[in-house]
């Protein structure tokens, strides 16, 4: 046997696939980063082949990869044949057919939920080659300015809650002070999906009197960057104030002890008439 011929059919599988490449017009290309989509907006998944023309006969298709399956997302056969989609993208997912001579075969998502978070394969197919390109997109949504509501004193302290509800992904929810310094209290914070995969974020704070009455809540969005805050000038008046129901107890206190002596004194004669005069005497500066 020709101990040539392995390498002649070695030789011949290169040149198929040189030209399979080139007949391709070039690689298939892809971000490497993954997309941003805005919720309820809409966003274009990149997908572009080399610069050579691409034949009139080809055929595009993007499919989304969930945890157990593939779900077919848009389609295109060639000579204007086109794919169904998956009815979760029905009417939605759209080409940009004027492109496609140019290598453009990147798919326009439109109205974009938080389910269409995860990966979307593009691949391509002409003249027994095909090309596959994996892209992937996140998703995230700005919610509504948070509302701030203030509660019943409770003994020493002033209750404090705020809420705000349409985010993607999970928020965080942060208390500061009027220097715009996160507040030393001690907070908490609950995040709750919402039946659209949307969350909703509420928390509170206790106040105590002698702090800083400039409270803010911030909701943040960190994939965004982005964030809302409301914030208030709680009054003093709205804080209970401790000195004074200290000196009202002491007040009453005294008086107490004040009527205990007067009685005690009639009992035991005029030699309490110098006390009944300085107890008459500080019973009128409490009472002024």
């Amino acid at each position: 046997m020709d101990s040539r011929l392995p390498w002649l059919a070695l030789l011949q599988v290169l040149a198929f696939q040189r030209g399979s490449h080139l007949a391709a017009g070039g690689s298939l290309g892809a971000p490497r980063t993954p997309v941003l989509g805005i919720i309820g907006a809409g966003v274009v998944l990149p997908c572009r082949l080399g610069s050579a023309p691409v034949p009139e006969d080809f055929s595009v298709r993007w499919t989304f990869h969930g945890r157990s399956q593939r779900i077919p997302v848009g389609g295109y056969g060639g000579k204007g044949r086109r794919e169904e989609p998956d009815e979760r993208y029905r009417g939605r997912a759209e080409f940009f057919h004027a492109e496609f001579r140019a290598g453009n075969v990147s798919l326009l998502l439109r109205d974009v939920r938080s389910s269409d978070q995860g990966s979307y394969s593009c691949q391509v197919s002409f003249q027994n080659v095909s090309q596959e390109v994996l892209v992937e997109l996140e998703v995230a949504a700005v919610g509504e300015p948070p509302s701030v509501i203030l509660r019943s004193p409770e003994k020493r302290d002033l209750g404090v809650s705020c809420r705000s509800s349409g985010w993607f992904p999970r928020p965080e929810l942060l208390w500061l002070d009027g220097s715009g310094k996160i507040r030393p209290e001690a907070t908490t914070a609950k995040a709750t999906a919402t039946p659209g995969g949307l969350f909703s974020v509420e928390g509170s704070v206790r106040i105590r009197p002698g702090s800083d009455l400039d409270i803010s809540c911030r909701v943040l969005n960190r994939r965004l960057n982005a964030s809302r805050e409301s914030r208030v000038r709680v009054h003093d008046s709205f804080l209970p104030s401790i000195s004074q129901w200290l000196r009202i107890f002491l007040a009453v206190l005294f008086l107490n002890l004040a009527l205990i002596s007067v009685v005690s004194c009639q009992l035991q004669g005029e030699r309490c008439l110098g006390l009944r005069l300085q107890l008459r005497l500080r019973i009128q500066l409490c009472s002024a």
